[in-house]
């Protein structure tokens, strides 16, 4: 029986530590209590009015069954307001307790648009720009506030509220100070869960290796440690990578799969229903050399004469991740200017100099809310293309919703970093357009146009804009923010040893190899042989030409091969055999002489020789005569002069002009003469 009970009771302890170990969330009424969804519930607002003077507009929440080890962790808003700065928020515990959300924040901007309060925020929503979409800290003042009735926050921070008196009715009170402007609550909720921190302040990196010799550039389902939580089984966590959510609902120190890529990445973990956030590096290593694939040897037969050869081949080479090509970012300015409409589109030329095409993998955006953002583009310039919708292609997107954002015109100097997908520039000059289709303006700067920004391998054109899509465009305007790319190419391959393709490869064999080195140091490596044979039955007698007319260059050279001299055949390589020159009367005969190389030069001109050629392999010989000629041309080089203005250019006597021309400088002329210019 003992043993009955006690396995009963710890049946009953894990079904409650599982309840305990989910965060709970109460989704507040869009109805305040005058029964509307209305911000103010009645009028325009003001202190001396209703509901100003009554209380404020109040929505409420009821939570029920939330442990005492549970304290309150986010306050999530969603409302429309045309005038933030107009609103000073509360929230009301059952208990009675206070805290200030936020009071006159967000100027003339309009909107709380997923705005999340937590304590464990990075920045306060005190001097943050409407729509405020993000994680926030209360603004947490102690200070009274009087608009109509008084409001006295007792508490700074969520955490503060007491976690015996959770349970019940919440109330969320705004008051709106100034008149003229409304707004509409559209959705709220508390967020309760465990009191839970990580705990290491900061985790260690991560490395893995990927299995070597795969055809995967990185890893597929490899389990990973999730870090340790100071609160132990009683909350879960979320896991994204690269900002990707890739594991819910893991416990402390459990296991996840990671699928990735080569290189590296972050991993991001989430206290469920906090804003509890710890990240960590994580490194896979490429362990996989790159494949190079080189011809077959290959055998080559020359015809008669021949000494070699030209061969083309080609070498190329595969890998399991791809090669690394050029990568960067390009800034342009991030300074206040003037604001399109929302709905409207900036202009750019990004001019690809890479050589490889470039995928935008982010852009930076001076965006003022929450957006997407519609990034098409065209091949050549932009300008003239504005109002043409057909020329333009929708490309991919920018995903500019996360924030910092800078506000309404004029803002601040903020820029939104927006990951892309899809969107490879190729080589060449591409208009690139960026439209925003929501409550979101993207700003532009009048400073001037044709401002060029670039790193080398891109540069960035600006710029014009319009109010609307493919409307008329208005110059100059800048896009404000940057465009951050990478590419890939295919490997840089290195010849170590050998002739490159094209090459005139000679008798013999050669030998041809290769390197290449991947983004992770892998290198592979190939080599082939390039085997040429001499033509295989020559014949060993010589015949010559009796007489030879041999022409000298340009240079007034010229060295006399076999095979200008030699008739008949077949013959093997000429250059085996050798020709000699005798220059000395009476010439030719057996054995004539005295013998010397052929080789021509500007005495030889206009002469004749007797001339020999010999086969080394066989001893053989033939003789005849060579006749040298100079057919080249002289060139005429006719210099430019300068002759002063003193100086007439019709022939003028000594006296009135005293200077000569030695090359192309005028001199001084201390010898008279009667005429210089019919003279010289």
């Amino acid at each position: 029986m003992k043993m009955k009970n006690f396995t009963l009771w710890s049946l009953l302890s894990f079904l409650l530590l599982s309840v305990v170990a989910q965060a709970q969330v109460f989704n507040g009424s869009a109805v305040n209590t005058a029964g509307n969804s209305l911000i103010p519930s009645t009028g325009t607002g003001g202190c001396t009015v209703a509901p100003q003077n009554t209380g404020g507009t109040i929505f409420q929440a009821t939570v029920a069954g939330v442990p005492a080890s549970s304290t309150l962790q986010t306050v999530t808003i969603n409302l429309t307001h045309t005038s933030d700065a107009d609103l000073d928020i509360f929230l009301r515990s059952p208990g009675g307790q206070i805290i200030e959300l936020s009071t006159d924040n967000g100027g003339t901007g309009d909107n709380f648009t997923n705005t999340v309060f937590c304590d464990f925020a990075a920045v306060s929503i005190v001097g943050q720009a409407a729509p405020f979409t993000g994680t926030y800290r209360p603004e947490g003042s102690l200070l009274s506030q009087t608009c109509g009735t008084n409001i006295t926050p007792n508490v700074t921070t969520l955490g503060a509220f007491n976690t015996a008196l959770h349970n019940g009715v919440w109330e969320l009170v705004i008051k709106d100070d100034l008149g003229a402007n409304t707004g509409v609550m559209l959705n709220w909720s508390l967020g309760f869960a465990a009191t839970c921190n990580f705990v290491l302040a900061t985790l260690p990196p991560v490395t893995i290796d990927a299995p070597a010799n795969t055809t995967v550039c990185g890893v597929e389902n490899v389990n990973l440690t999730a870090p340790t939580l100071t609160c132990g089984n009683l909350a879960l966590m979320d896991v994204e990578l690269d900002g990707v959510l890739i594991a819910t609902d893991v416990a402390s120190g459990g296991t996840f799969q990671v699928t990735t890529s080569a290189g590296l990445h972050t991993l991001r973990y989430t206290i469920q229903g906090t804003c509890r956030v710890i990240t960590q590096s994580l490194t896979v290593n490429d362990l996989t050399p790159p494949v190079l694939n080189c011809p077959a040897n290959v055998t080559l037969n020359l015809s008669p004469g021949e000494c070699a050869t030209f061969f083309n081949y080609d070498v190329t080479v595969t890998d399991n991740c791809p090669f690394a090509g050029p990568a960067g970012q390009v800034n342009t300015i991030n300074l206040g200017g003037n604001a399109n409409s929302v709905g409207g589109v900036v202009f750019f030329n990004i001019d690809n100099q890479s050589g490889a095409n470039i995928t935008i993998d982010e852009l930076g955006l001076r965006i003022s809310a929450a957006t997407t953002v519609n990034v098409y583009t065209k091949a050549g310039t932009h300008v003239g293309f504005e109002t043409n919708a057909g020329a333009w292609t929708l490309s991919g997107t920018a995903n500019a919703t996360v924030g910092p954002f800078s506000g309404p015109f004029p803002g601040t100097p903020v820029i939104t970093p927006a990951p892309t997908t899809g969107i490879v520039i190729p080589p060449g000059v591409h208009g690139i357009a960026l439209h925003t289709p929501t409550a979101a303006q993207i700003y532009t700067n009048g400073n001037g146009a044709n401002q060029t920004y670039t790193d080398g391998n891109i540069t960035l054109n600006l710029g014009s804009a319009a109010n609307t899509l493919w409307g008329a465009p208005f110059t100059p305007r800048v896009f404000n923010g940057y465009v951050k790319y990478s590419s890939f190419s295919g490997g840089d391959i290195e010849q170590t040893a050998g002739l490159p393709s094209g090459s005139e490869f000679p008798i013999g064999t050669t030998t041809n190899c290769f390197i290449v080195e991947d983004a992770a140091g892998n290198t592979g490596t190939c080599c082939f042989t390039v085997t040429v044979n001499e033509f295989p039955n020559p014949i060993t007698s010589l015949v010559c030409n009796d007489v030879v007319n041999i022409s000298l260059d340009s240079s007034c050279t010229h060295t006399i091969g076999a095979d200008q001299v030699l008739e008949g055949g077949p013959y093997g390589c000429y250059d085996n055999y050798i020709v000699q020159l005798d220059r000395v009367a009476p010439f030719g005969g057996n054995p004539g002489g005295p013998w010397t190389p052929a080789v021509l030069g500007p005495s030889d001109s206009g002469k004749s020789y007797a001339y020999r050629v010999i086969d080394p392999a066989t001893g053989n010989t033939c003789w005849g005569m060579v006749n040298v000629e100079d057919k080249v041309k002289p060139k005429l080089d006719c210099p430019s002069v300068t002759i002063p203005c003193s100086c007439p250019t019709n022939p003028c006597p000594v006296d009135l002009c005293d200077t000569v021309i030695s090359g192309n400088t005028l001199l001084e002329q201390d010898v008279p003469f009667t005429n210089f210019w019919t003279g010289y």
